[in-house]
């Protein structure tokens, strides 16, 4: 682990000083007790299970453990019970919107998660001057205000009549987005002032589809959570979280509301929520990039062999071999981009692959690719770099992820932004080189690697800045304390779950706390026994990341039932025998693990979704 120091890395700007201004003041309560906060019911989507599976999950009845045994049984009881406490609460607001289900499936994966399911309306859509110009379909991006263009025909997508529309239009124009619509006589039309994100399309376009992401009715349980959880009350916390994520309508949310920055002191208060600090925006971006540039090391073996081509560089260099792809070891390169390897590769570059196996053949493969274009003049001197590089990370053609039909469209324009951060963020550190060497290429991994030690510096800042990240899995981390106090099972079990999550080790150049560190805390009262860490200020972690650390997480489960005065332990634990039984349903023949390795079959393989799962990324 690289040492931490106090003192600022040179780029880092000026949102990194905290006395830069005054706090912003918060006018809004605490959401306590409040568990939706739309009752726009157009944000749900009844699906019966049958469908989900196939149509959501690309999955079959093989694949899920039956709706009648013990463990689903047990879940959906737990599902039902929290549900008719949400309706207690608020009972106006949540009588449209559909009860929630349960779907268990056999995966060894401890996780959990909602699903967004995209829905085509078949109706007229214009923009600007209606050119000629005719995407396949229009996406409205509630988290980016903006509109998404050529939806892919491959990708799932429910038919929905387009009757619900009106209230849909109302409930967004009523929230202050500029990106809104207003439904017409002959079909929909959206204002000139809402941003496009294909230029192509920037002076107007007609189309006949307008897309929107809902909720499905189903909570989806792997059933491998029985070997990370220790009793049935965890398992509740677990689905308390994902009801958060179910009734907040997360994979919908609107971009004001979340993802936005603040002091870490202003968290835990009874009065009000985290306040957004515009201040602390450039810190914000600076560290998200910062960080989300280190993170994937964390899991790449120190192997020469595989960072000599630094994964970072995946587009770009993928990009290159096709453009040489009349030589046979670039041809062999290129043909990583297909959907098979693509879900082995997974989100490359800006996670570790899911296989390092095949990326070491990749980088094999790219390494004799550059060897060969450097012997080759007549195809050296046709490789567009500049494209290469810039282009294949603002606007990458070839992603692999881009032709997996498991992906939704939310998924593939949140990693396309991501990885244009990333750009920005290399960019600013790192001299692209023009023109074609194999050794400048090479160049690039090393330089990215050096830049470690001034990632850390910038977290190191973020940390002293004292500088919070909102986001929808706080919320749900937020939700499910309260609903445990609430349900009597004691507020102090969702901590307990988060410690189950805990790494071994630290990570991130030890802005990830490992297991010993934090029990220890924990254990005196969050105040850190060796003194760097102080009680109010825990480190987040991978701000990229909308899932903070699991110690963090811990953290903050603990400041908010001491704010809000939750019960922390149930009177009594609940009798351990269900526990038992639901661990022996899901180790049986025929519930248990019986589906093929990811790599031998990824049509089989469910996509989680990037927004709502519990578990926090490795």
């Amino acid at each position: 682990m690289i040492s931490r120091k106090k003192h600022l890395a040179a780029l880092v700007l000026c949102g990194i000083v905290v006395a830069c201004g005054k706090d912003s003041q918060s006018t809004e309560k605490h959401d306590d007790g409040k568990i939706i906060r739309s009752s726009l019911h157009s944000n749900w989507l009844i699906m019966d299970r049958a469908s989900f599976l196939t149509d959501v999950l690309n999955l079959s009845e093989t694949d899920a453990v039956p709706a009648n045994s013990f463990s689903t049984l047990l879940i959906k009881g737990w599902v039902d019970r929290i549900d008719a406490y949400a309706r207690r609460r608020d009972p106006v607001l949540l009588a449209g919107i559909p009860k929630p289900n349960v779907l268990v499936v056999k995966e060894e994966e401890a996780n959990a998660f909602v699903m967004g399911m995209r829905v085509c309306y078949n109706v007229k859509v214009t923009y600007g001057d209606g050119s000629k110009s005719a995407p396949n379909g229009v996406y409205l991006s509630r988290t980016r205000d903006r509109l998404e263009m050529d939806r892919p025909d491959d990708s799932p997508c429910i038919e929905a009549s387009p009757l619900d529309l009106t209230g849909i239009a109302a409930e967004i124009s009523n929230r202050g987005l500029k990106c809104s619509f207003k439904i017409t006589k002959d079909g929909i039309e959206f204002p000139n002032n809402c941003h496009v994100s294909d230029k192509a399309y920037t002076w107007g376009f007609t189309s006949q589809k307008l897309f929107l992401n809902k909720t499905p009715n189903w909570i989806v349980v792997n059933s491998g959570l029985k070997n990370k959880l220790q009793n049935e009350e965890s398992l509740a916390a677990v689905i308390a979280h994902e009801l958060g994520h179910y009734y907040r309508s997360h994979v919908n949310y609107y971009q004001n509301d979340y993802d936005f920055f603040y002091r870490l002191y202003d968290a835990g208060n009874p009065n009000h929520k985290p306040v957004r600090d515009e201040l602390l925006e450039q810190l914000g971006k600076t560290v998200s990039q910062a960080s989300a540039a280190f993170a994937p090391y964390n899991h790449i073996p120190l192997d020469p062999k595989i960072l000599k081509l630094d994964f970072i560089l995946f587009l770009p260099l993928g990009d290159i071999a096709r453009q040489a792809s009349v030589l046979p070891s670039c041809r062999n390169a290129a043909a990583f981009d297909d959907p098979t390897t693509a879900k082995e590769l997974a989100m490359m570059p800006y996670s570790a692959p899911d296989n390092l196996d095949t990326f070491s053949r990749f980088a094999g493969l790219m390494n004799q690719c550059l060897e060969d274009i450097e012997a080759s003049g007549n195809v050296k001197d046709k490789i567009n770099l500049n494209y290469g590089l810039e282009e294949a990370f603002t606007r990458p053609s070839w992603a692999p992820y881009k032709k997996n039909s498991n992906y939704t469209v939310e998924e593939r324009v949140a990693l396309m932004a991501y990885t244009k951060a990333l750009y920005e963020f290399l960019s600013s550190n790192i001299t692209f080189p023009r023109t074609f060497t194999k050794n400048e290429i090479l160049d690039l991994g090393r330089a990215q690697i050096a830049r470690g030690a001034q990632i850390l510096e910038i977290l190191q800042a973020a940390y002293d800045a004292k500088l919070g990240h909102y986001t929808t899995e706080q919320e749900a981390d937020e939700l499910a304390v309260e609903i445990l106090s609430n349900l009597g099972l004691g507020a102090e079990t969702a901590v307990d779950v988060e410690m189950a999550f805990l790494p071994e080790e630290e990570d991130l150049g030890g802005w990830v706390l490992g297991r010993d560190r934090c029990e220890k805390m924990r254990a005196n009262n969050w105040v850190d026994p060796d003194g760097y860490y102080n009680s109010l200020v825990l480190p987040i972690g991978n701000y990229s990341e909308q899932h903070h650390s699991a110690c963090f997480r811990a953290f903050n489960a603990s400041r908010e039932i001491a704010a809000h005065g939750y019960q922390r332990r149930a009177k009594s634990p609940l009798d351990t025998s269900n526990w038992v039984k639901f661990k022996e349903d899901l180790s049986s023949d025929k519930n248990g693990f019986n589906r093929l390795k990811k790599a031998k079959n990824p049509k089989k393989t469910v996509v989680y979704p990037k927004n709502c799962t519990f578990a926090p990324k490795a």
